[in-house]
């Protein structure tokens, strides 16, 4: 509703998955320019998804990518956010579950979120 002209792509990289393509996201984008990505990457992969959805989005576009609080301190990655901090970070109070049965994971997450082209000083950081 708040997107009326708004076309949803789905993409996956497994086979079983609803999404209507089936894609490795990290090879080049058949669909063009995107205003949103959003996805949940696998960790070891994170920061090339994060890389490949910036260059994928148009400027100002956004990138939502829900990722382990603990992404977000790592030597190797620091040169990463030095560079391009995320425009916000939205911390879950409550550890989420990603298994039928219900049963939490022993992790917390984030949402990282960012602005293509937008240059941020502070992330502003929430808990949710």
């Amino acid at each position: 509703e708040a997107l009326p002209y708004a076309e949803v792509i789905t993409s996956d990289i497994r086979e079983d998955s609803p999404a209507v393509y089936q894609h490795d996201f990290l090879q080049p984008l058949a669909w063009g320019a995107l205003g949103m990505v959003i996805s949940n990457p696998p960790f070891v992969l994170a920061l090339e998804f994060i890389q490949q959805a910036l260059d994928a989005v148009i400027p100002g576009g956004w990138v939502v990518m829900l990722l382990r609080l603990n992404f977000l301190g790592s030597q190797k990655r620091k040169p990463f956010f030095d560079a391009t901090p995320p425009y916000r970070v939205y911390v879950h109070h409550e550890r989420m579950s990603f298994t039928p049965d219900g049963r939490a994971d022993s992790v917390e997450y984030m949402h990282a979120v960012w602005r293509r082209g937008v240059s941020v000083v502070d992330t502003k950081l929430r808990v949710i």
